[in-house]
């Protein structure tokens, strides 16, 4: 389905009156290539990208929480992901039950629901060592716009730019929040 959708984005940018379904085709295909990627990272990834939707601030802005209630709803869901049970009503009726809905064998539940907290601050720190160097070459491209000769580089291509610049160091920060939270359950 990616491919399919990657073939008609191209079709679309090589047709000007595709600008329209350019623009709504490529969201559609980061939203399922970001899918494709989830449902295939680790426990602990999944963990982390929970975390981190659960630390932004909804954009809208009508869930209403304060950054300290979404701060404990983040430590919330990283105790049960590291504790024996999937958090509150856990009993083991309730597991049962949840296992009978779902269809799922009791070691498929216990994989995808557990995740050990070391395992987590280590893919952590992965994934922000990697955003850190990705952060250091779109710096280096940000000098490189700065200094380089007029209409060279446009005002939008130098405005997205920091864009991404700004968008990248706030999710590291929130990728920082949820290691110190994970280490703050010890």
């Amino acid at each position: 389905m990616l491919e399919m959708l990657e073939r008609r984005i191209e079709l679309a940018r090589d047709s000007p009156e595709e600008n329209g379904a350019l623009e709504g085709l490529t969201i559609l295909h980061q939203r399922l290539q970001a899918e494709f990627h989830r449902q295939h990272s680790t426990p602990a990834l999944r963990l982390l990208d929970d975390v981190m939707r659960l630390l932004t601030p909804d954009e809208s802005g009508a869930d209403g929480r304060g950054p300290q209630e979404r701060e404990a709803a983040a430590s919330a869901r990283l105790a049960a992901a590291f504790s024996a049970t999937a958090g509150p009503g856990s009993d083991l009726i309730d597991l049962a039950r949840r296992l009978a809905k779902a269809e799922a064998s009791a070691s498929d539940y216990i994989a995808e629901s557990l995740v050990d907290r070391a395992a987590f601050v280590a893919e952590s720190q992965d994934v922000l060592s990697v955003a850190a160097a990705g952060q250091a070459d779109l710096e280096r491209a940000m000098a490189a716009a700065d200094s380089a000769a007029p209409g060279e580089v446009s005002e939008a291509q130098r405005a997205r730019l920091f864009e991404v610049h700004a968008e990248r160091q706030a999710a590291m920060e929130k990728v920082r929040q949820a290691i110190q939270l994970a280490l703050r359950g010890d």
